[in-house]
């Protein structure tokens, strides 16, 4: 299957949008985490997230309700995992936001790219 293939990145509950929604919420939490938001990054982050998928249907960007509301679950759940590491005492949160940087500004890209090359 090509990798533009809209089944893959236009699905009901889980596509590979879901890659850069859930790569999201450990990026966003860590850095808002950094720069001093400890008390409110998760809130932050969440909220964020919520706001994202109205900012898709003010664009008119079409997508099942389910996956919506996958979109923000993903961001919320991965935003999760990092503060139970956090709470573990993992060490490696710095690397983990590299990484993650890296899988959310690449998906993204790489799903633009697929959106527009089936739309042009």
């Amino acid at each position: 299957m090509d990798f533009t293939s809209i089944e893959l990145w236009e699905r009901a509950f889980i596509d590979l949008w879901s890659i850069p929604h859930f790569a999201f919420g450990f990026v966003g939490f860590y850095f808002l985490h950094k720069i001093g938001f400890k008390n409110n990054a998760a809130f932050s982050v969440a909220i964020f997230a919520i706001l994202w998928e109205f900012l898709e249907i003010f664009f008119k960007i079409e997508e099942v309700l389910t996956n919506r509301f996958m979109d923000v679950l993903l961001t919320i759940f991965a935003l999760l995992i990092l503060i139970s590491l956090q709470k573990i005492g993992f060490k490696k949160e710095k690397k983990l936001f590299k990484i993650s940087t890296i899988i959310f500004i690449g998906s993204s890209v790489v799903g633009w790219i697929a959106h527009f090359s089936r739309v042009l």
